[in-house]
């Protein structure tokens, strides 16, 4: 079985495919396919053949204050606490500023 394709190649690998079937008198498509083979690898280099990837897991140790909350729910008071921070310094850059003038 075969299937048809378009591909577009880069000048570079136009020119080295062209040379190719110049050189051992063949068709394109013959050519593309015995060099897209030489990169395959062989079936004994497959990836059953690997050892299985072992995660090891551990604890976050999240602080106390977020025991027992959602990622979502440390997310949002995170978010509350840089939010009323950022406001507590604005507020006091505001009041230095009021006071100088």
């Amino acid at each position: 079985m075969t299937t048809k394709a378009t591909v577009e190649f880069d000048k570079d690998v136009a020119d080295f495919l062209d040379e190719e079937c110049r050189r051992q008198n063949k068709p394109i498509g013959q050519v593309v396919n015995e060099v897209v083979r030489q990169q395959i690898p062989p079936d004994d280099a497959s990836d059953k053949h690997r050892e299985p990837y072992r995660v090891q897991p551990f604890s976050l140790k999240f602080k106390p204050e977020f025991e027992g909350m959602t990622p979502k729910e440390i997310l949002n008071k995170l978010d509350d606490e840089h939010y009323a921070n950022k406001l507590a310094r604005d507020t006091e850059a505001y009041d230095a500023r009021q006071a100088a003038e």
